[in-house]
């Protein structure tokens, strides 16, 4: 399945409901691809940092906006 961009005013959003080795059997399956292992996540984390991005809360966004 082919990633759709999100964005809030230009800046990219990456959007996870759950961080876990696997979702709970009570996760909706249409849901269950916004959930990723803990190591999955680091490796974006890393990533992230190795191109020079900063990471922060969408919360924090909205409130700079």
């Amino acid at each position: 399945m082919a990633a759709r961009e999100l964005t809030v005013d230009g800046v990219p959003v990456l959007m996870y409901h759950g961080v876990a080795t696997s979702a709970p059997a009570t996760v909706d399956a249409r849901e269950r691809k916004y959930w990723v292992s803990t190591a999955t996540l680091r490796r974006h984390l890393v990533q992230i940092r190795l191109v020079g991005l900063k990471t922060g809360r969408l919360d924090d966004l909205r409130s700079h906006l």
